[in-house]
Parts: C-alpha cells; structure tokens; sequence
C-alpha cells in the first residue's frame, strides 16, 4: 500500500522523537513492517549523509595538508613548450597523411609502372608514420623531423610558382 508523502512524514518525525513502532503502529494502523522499513531507510539516509560529511572533511584536511607554494612561471613556460612540441607531432601526422592522399591516387592509376611506384611509396609513408607514432615523445627527433618538412614544403611552394 502506497501512503501520502505527508503520513510517511508523520511517521518518521515520530521516530525520530523516539516513539515505538507499535506505539505508530496502533495510532496510524501502518503496519509494523511498513513502519519498520521507513525506519531503516532513514538511518541508512543519515548514515549515507554522514559517511559524506566525514569524506568532504578528510578531503579537505588533505588538502589543506599538501599546499605548496608554486612559482607559476616555470609551469607556464613549461606549458607552452609541452604545446609546441604537441603541435609539431600532430603537424607533422597531418602532413604525412596528406602526402599517404595523394600516393594512394598514383595506386589506383591503370599503368602499371605508377601504380607500383605508388604501392612502394605507400609502404615506406607507413612505416614512416608508424615510426613518428613511436617516437612521439622524442623532442629532438620531432624537431628534427619538423624541419626538414617545413623545408620540403618550401621546395614545395617554389615548385608551384
């Protein structure tokens, strides 16, 4: 049987002041069991609430106990280092994919000759992407990587002039 939000209420107020369970029991007609059960949920309530209370304090305690004072320069120029080297990586996938684009076009053409010099190409841009995946956190091998396609692209740019 489902009771008003507002009965329940009553119910538990007289818990909570500490009346027995029969004692509800014979003044509502709620049966004990009802009664008994709204009860236990209560205390599992409070107790959920308190376990709460208890882990905010600790967290808070523990973070209050590991303040340190930062000079947030380093960090910042750390930051924009870490970026930088981020942004070679992810230039330097972007331009190999675009060259991986265009070599698979020679592959699909109908002369023979192009299409294996296409497959050929194909394999090395594979192993040459899979190489740069390994080594994405080898700072001076990106750098050095970088370059060399930042001059490609200019001879690239010379090319089409």
């Amino acid at each position: 049987m489902t009771y008003l939000k507002e009965i329940k209420e009553k119910v538990e107020q007289k818990l909570a002041k500490g009346e027995k369970v029969a004692e509800i029991n014979k003044q509502t007609g709620i049966s004990t069991s009802t009664i008994y059960k709204w009860r236990k949920k209560n205390k599992e309530a409070e107790q959920q609430s308190e376990e709460v209370k208890d882990e905010k304090q600790e967290k808070n305690s523990f973070m209050e106990g590991i303040k340190v004072e930062v000079n947030p320069e380093p960090v910042v120029t750390a930051i924009e280092s870490k970026e930088k080297e981020v942004d070679h990586f992810h230039g330097i996938i972007k331009y190999l994919e675009d060259k991986k684009r265009s070599i698979y076009v020679s592959m699909q053409s109908s002369n023979y000759k192009i299409q294996t010099k296409g497959i050929t190409q194909w394999d090395k841009m594979e192993a040459l992407i899979e190489k740069v995946n390994e080594n994405r956190d080898n700072k001076d091998y990106l750098n050095q990587l970088h370059e060399k396609i930042l001059h490609l692209k200019e001879l690239e740019n010379e090319m089409d002039r």
